[in-house]
C-alpha cells in the first residue's frame, strides 16, 4: 500500500488506508493564470472592504455608546476621561480605517 508521500505506478495515493486517484491539472497559459489571478485579487479586495466597512460601523456604535455614557456620568473627571478615550478610539480608528482602504486600492 502507498502511503501519502509514495506514487504508485497506476497514480493513485493511499492516505489512511484509502486509495485517491491523483487529479492531473489542466495545462493553463500564462495569460489564463494572469486572468484568474487578477479576478481572485478584485475578489479579495471587494471582501476585504466588506470587512473594514463592517469593523468601521462597530467601531463607530462603541464610540456612540462611549460618548453617551460619559454624559451620563455625574463625575466631572470621569466624564472626561471617557470623552478622551472615545476620542483616541475615534481617531486610531481612523487611522487605520485609511490606510486599510488605501492598501485596498
Amino acid at each position: 500500500m502507498a502511503t501519502a508521500t509514495e506514487t504508485r505506478k497506476d497514480r493513485t495515493i493511499g492516505i489512511a488506508g484509502v486509495e485517491l486517484p491523483s487529479v492531473e491539472m489542466p495545462s493553463l497559459q500564462p495569460a489564463q493564470i494572469q486572468a484568474n489571478s487578477r479576478q481572485v485579487i478584485e475578489a479579495n479586495k471587494a471582501i476585504g472592504l466588506i470587512s473594514l466597512n463592517a469593523f468601521e460601523s462597530g467601531v463607530q456604535e462603541l464610540i456612540d455608546m462611549e460618548h453617551k455614557v460619559a454624559e451620563a456620568y455625574e463625575n466631572e473627571w470621569l466624564s472626561k476621561m471617557t470623552q478622551a478615550h472615545a476620542a483616541l478610539m475615534t481617531d486610531l480608528s481612523g487611522t487605520y480605517v485609511k490606510a486599510a482602504r488605501e492598501i485596498l486600492k
